[in-house]
């Protein structure tokens, strides 16, 4: 990105890779100030600006694990005046009031402002996320955990939307799993640390070995009597915890027939990364993971590999029936093929696309429904496995529920705002979706008709 300093005498650049901003004398070409803020773990800036009075130079980018920050630079001397966060989401663009007081940054679903003179941020509100939502969790005694790439899990209370709980990671949370009874919480992030914490007092009760501090696919469960909980992740390790201790009783390396993953160590690991989505059986005696075109199913007593499903769906999202009998698969629209005059081909995505279910000891699809949109949104199974959610993956999106047995289709949910994430209340009675603008919302399913 390029911006001048109001007078035209100065010239500013930066590129999304790499942590230099560099400094430019329009008249003579010369290098002014090669700027590079203090520590190792700033990566790259992506936008700048300029203050009217041309006295403050702000570079917006990303740190380690893609935390936003904004740095700050005298453009004439080339003096670094500080570090504003932005918290566990990257920052982008930035603007500086007419005054030159005031600084603003746009983040994953939010905009932050700060006084430029004090780098005191106003309006912030500690009991909101700030950062996309990955994951929501229901439990029976009516409360909400949402884990968010703010760094956080927060914890709700269903009927009055009080925050009871803030949870925080050093990174991405992208998963997280409630206990049976509502009392323990486990969270799964890419600061590559699982953590199980007390639901009541929000104490720390074990940081257990993550991961990977890459990728993005987290997957987490407990036993039906809440004395285990699994994990899953990019890593392709699959574990089983003994609540009680915080000691694996159980490791998995999952290897899809046919591929090859790279070891831990191994320069191909930033780069490999294939795994889709994933699910659980209520049971948690399967593990269904997404590869390519094809669900494979896998024993979690054993690791192994008992079903290659052919799905032939891009992008899968996934959901298991509770009894673990059914398939729910959504994918990308058929691709779409434009030649152009100048003899290039352009790659396009339908504007429509499949959900399948699946009866997985056949291996036969039971019913194809078409939806709005080029890619699926998020999928799941209500408790009593009757009927099932999907949510369309458009900006005005809405959330559609079909009658297992029969196909049919009930009254839809109309929601603003994409969909990043929903699950049922084990009573069957409310929705919650986690949305792309950082909130959550709960849908009483008894009281919706179109």
């Amino acid at each position: 990105m390029l911006v001048f300093t109001p007078d035209g005498r100065r010239l500013a650049e930066c590129g999304e890779v790499g942590k230099t901003v560099r400094v430019w004398d329009v008249g003579s070409g010369r290098l002014v100030h090669k700027l590079e803020p203090p520590g190792p773990d700033v990566y790259g800036h992506r936008f700048l600006a300029i203050s009217p009075d041309g006295k403050t130079l702000a570079a917006s980018g990303y740190r380690r694990n893609w935390n936003g920050a904004v740095h700050l630079w005298n453009p004439e001397t080339g003096e670094f005046r500080g570090r504003l966060s932005a918290g566990g989401t990257s920052a982008g663009w930035v603007a500086i009031s007419p005054d030159s007081q005031l600084l603003a940054v746009s983040t994953d679903g939010a905009i932050k402002v700060w006084e430029l003179a004090t780098h005191k941020e106003l309006a912030a509100d500690d009991k909101a996320h700030q950062g996309y939502l990955g994951k929501v969790a229901v439990a029976a005694n009516g409360l909400v955990a949402t884990a968010s790439d703010d760094h956080t899990v927060r914890i709700w209370e269903m009927s009055t939307g009080r925050q009871r709980l803030k949870l925080s990671h050093d990174s991405w949370v992208r998963a997280v799993a409630l206990s049976p009874d509502g009392s323990l919480l486990a969270s799964s992030s890419l600061d590559d640390t699982v953590r199980l914490w007390d639901m009541k007092t929000g104490r720390e009760l074990y940081k257990l070995p993550g991961h990977g501090e890459q990728g993005g696919r987290r997957l987490l469960g407990f036993s039906a009597d809440g004395k285990r909980f699994l994990s899953w992740g990019d890593d392709y390790y699959l574990r089983i915890w003994d609540v009680a201790t915080g000691k694996a009783v159980l490791e998995h390396r999952i290897r899809p027939a046919g591929m090859k993953v790279p070891d831990e160590d191994s320069d191909e690991r930033f780069r490999f990364f294939h795994s889709g989505d994933a699910a659980f059986s209520a049971d948690r005696k399967l593990f269904v993971l997404c590869q390519g075109l094809t669900a494979l199913l896998f024993d979690v007593a054993t690791g192994k590999e008992v079903r290659a499903l052919k799905t032939e769906l891009r992008e899968l999202a996934l959901a298991l029936s509770p009894d673990g009998k059914l398939l729910l698969a959504g994918g990308s629209g058929e691709q779409i093929k434009t030649p152009l005059p100048d003899g290039r081909v352009r790659y396009s995505l339908a504007e429509e696309h499949p959900l399948d279910l699946w009866d997985l000891s056949s291996g036969k699809k039971l019913r194809r429904i078409m939806l709005p949109g080029s890619t699926s949104g998020p999928l799941g199974f209500a408790p009593d496995g009757k009927t099932f959610a999907a949510a369309t993956g458009t900006m005005e999106s809405k959330i559609r529920i079909w009658d297992v047995a029969t196909g049919a289709e009930r009254p839809a949910i109309r929601c603003h705002g994409r969909v990043s994430t929903l699950a049922f209340a084990p009573d069957g009675t409310r929705l919650v979706t986690g949305m792309a603008d950082t909130t959550a919302l709960v849908w009483h399913l008894n009281a919706i008709s179109e």
